[in-house]
């Protein structure tokens, strides 16, 4: 991938020079690298860079300040009521509430809605986090009835429609294909995934072959160990198996279970692979044989001169899209 550089969004540009802060909400791999990959193309600067973690998400490797979201157990019942997520609350009160701020993020989930929610907020600026990004999704227009408490049942029930506000200043990609119906003029594409990876010390090196566990809501409970078997498989030989970080934060989910079981019915051949291996990252240093069901990966793989190989699991449930 040859380096070209991007234009820089006029929201990020009028506002680099003051003490406006850019919060980047992560909540997986390709968030980490996109949030990378976004302060150095776009020069912002890094004193005023704040990141969020969402779900357990380290957010160790950016080097940026981070903000914790400080969960309670009433949490997730008031939540659920009220559409709102009050642990985002906390969070823009505590850490937001005497500057401006720019929201940076995926899509519009209940923690983004609520730091868009300040009068501090300048506006969202989307970025690509997976197959997501490549959906045929419309806008949504941002108003009363397109609160989450209303927006989440059309969300659950498959709408691809209500991931983006309509008032987003741009959309931010890893190629030419991701948002495909906004309009040109928010959409901007990187080509400096390196600058990311110069940041990033290899854990998989010497391995290629790489086996992929679908998402927990993708199988039955009884399915898993099947699907783990399925991959030692299809993978004929040494490698190593990816959970999906779905399983981290299911309580009866153990990672040294998963682990003894692999190294048992792979003959010791195949191993878990460590938490923060970063896959897209690990296929800049070499190239690997990805194994699984159809995902973001398989285009990431070809982005980036790997290889990907399809896995049909039994009883898999195929996403809406």
């Amino acid at each position: 991938m040859h380096y070209i550089p991007t234009p820089i969004p006029p929201l990020i540009e009028n506002n680099c020079q003051n003490n406006c802060l850019h919060v980047f909400l992560i909540h997986n791999p390709v968030a980490i690298i996109m949030t990378m990959m976004m302060v150095d193309a776009f020069k912002i600067p890094r004193d005023k860079v704040r990141v969020v973690g969402i779900r357990h998400t380290s957010t160790k490797m950016t080097g940026f300040h981070e903000l914790a979201l400080k969960e309670r157990d009433c949490d997730r019942y008031i939540n659920r009521i009220t559409g709102r997520n009050f642990a985002a609350r906390r969070l823009r009160r505590e850490h937001l509430h005497d500057l401006n701020y720019i929201v940076y993020a995926s899509w519009v989930y209940p923690e983004v809605e609520e730091l868009l929610s300040s009068k501090r907020s300048l506006g969202l600026i989307a970025f690509e986090e997976g197959q997501q990004s490549y959906y045929l999704s419309t806008t949504y227009r941002h108003n009363f009835l397109n609160r989450w408490l209303f927006r989440r049942r059309k969300v659950l029930n498959g709408s691809i429609s209500h991931y983006f506000r309509g008032d987003t200043t741009a959309y931010v990609g890893l190629t030419d294909e991701a948002f495909p119906l906004v309009p040109k003029d928010r959409r901007y594409v990187l080509s400096n995934v390196h600058s990311a990876a110069q940041k990033y010390a290899p854990r998989l090196k010497g391995i290629t072959a790489i086996g992929l566990m679908p998402a927990p809501r993708r199988l039955l409970a009884e399915d898993v160990l099947p699907a783990i078997d399925k991959l030692i498989e299809t993978m004929h030989g040494r490698g190593v198996i990816k959970m999906h970080p779905g399983y981290l934060s299911e309580q009866y989910y153990e990672p040294s279970r998963f682990a003894k079981y692999i190294e048992k019915r792979s003959d010791g051949l195949i191993t878990l692979c460590p938490d923060d291996a970063l896959l897209e990252l690990e296929m800049l240093v070499e190239e690997k044989k990805l194994y699984g069901a159809r995902s973001s990966l398989v285009r990431y793989a070809d982005l980036l001169g790997s290889s990907f190989e399809q896995v049909y699991f039994d009883n898999y449930i195929a996403p809406i899209i």
